[in-house]
């Protein structure tokens, strides 16, 4: 539970830097004379490592749902069956064992 606060945290951040970002570029496109556009440049750039940053962290939290135990969990710490262009997320080997297992007795009775 604490992964999901902190991903909606970290989401909600990276919504209002875009929003703040968006009013400084928008704000420097309205003033007549920019003297400094390195200086903008290089804010922009900062701005957009944040960003990146943040997708980042974001990325690592994603949550997935186990198929067999219908648990939550990171996924990048799940263990993974790729099936028909289609990932499956497993939060042990033996949740991701019985659903191999499934699918082959599934595939014999037909």
């Amino acid at each position: 539970m604490d992964i999901l606060i902190r991903a909606i945290h970290l989401y909600f951040i990276f919504i209002l830097g875009r929003f703040i970002l968006n009013l400084y570029i928008g704000s420097k496109k309205v003033s007549k004379v920019n003297k400094n556009k390195e200086e903008d440049n290089q804010n922009i750039n900062n701005w957009h490592e944040r960003v990146n940053n943040i997708k980042k962290e974001l990325n690592m939290l994603e949550m997935v749902k186990d198929e067999v135990c219908e648990a939550y969990l990171q996924r990048e710490k799940a263990y993974q069956v790729v099936e028909d262009d289609k990932t499956h997320y497993f939060c042990s080997w033996e949740c991701r064992q019985k659903y191999i297992e499934e699918k082959k007795k599934k595939n014999m009775a037909v």
